[in-house]
């Protein structure tokens, strides 16, 4: 089982399951006490009230906008007919649990990278310096933009690449 959170109701935290097949419940509830209920996602999430959806990556955001045609595309064949798989890059940074409840256990991608790093001479540098010295500094610019039309050319940028993000997931 692959899990991935995706909101809270109340004090339980909502979760969808990637790997689900078709006949398969493709939702689970972990209550506060560490138990878990497996749910039909789509009927629990249209019924549920006081669901706070989480929309902090292009997963979540994919899985919670409306499609333009909720019986056909990309949408309808990840969340519906479940004939695509959930694209990797869309999962990137996001914690996948291969257990819920009690026993949950996460399948750690970042952990990965984070022991990349650690075994890399650059981690022990870092840390053998603000051990016994000065801490490494980085020159980080006061300002990331000089002028208010900077920052409004990069907002105009960002809103243009999410419309480009949703037709290509359309």
């Amino acid at each position: 089982m692959k899990a991935v959170l995706v909101g809270t109701v109340g004090d339980d935290k909502l979760y969808y399951i990637i790997d689900a097949t078709v006949n398969d419940k493709d939702g689970a509830i972990e209550r506060e006490d560490g138990t878990v209920v497996r749910i039909d996602f789509m009927s629990f999430s249209s019924s549920a009230r006081s669901l706070k959806k989480i929309r902090t990556s292009p997963f979540h955001r994919k899985l919670w906008d409306a499609p333009r045609n909720m019986s056909s595309g990309s949408w309808y064949e990840t969340f519906i007919s479940k004939e695509k798989e959930v694209d990797e890059k869309m999962l990137a940074g996001l914690p996948v649990y291969s257990a819920l409840g009690k026993d949950r256990k996460k399948i750690d991608k970042i952990n990965e990278k984070s022991l990349e790093f650690s075994s890399s001479g650059l981690a022990n540098q870092i840390l053998s310096k603000s051990a016994n010295g000065p801490v490494v500094k980085f020159d980080k610019p006061k300002r990331v933009f000089n002028t208010k039309q900077e920052r409004k050319d990069a907002w105009l940028a960002m809103h243009l690449l999410r419309k480009i993000e949703e037709s290509d997931n359309a």
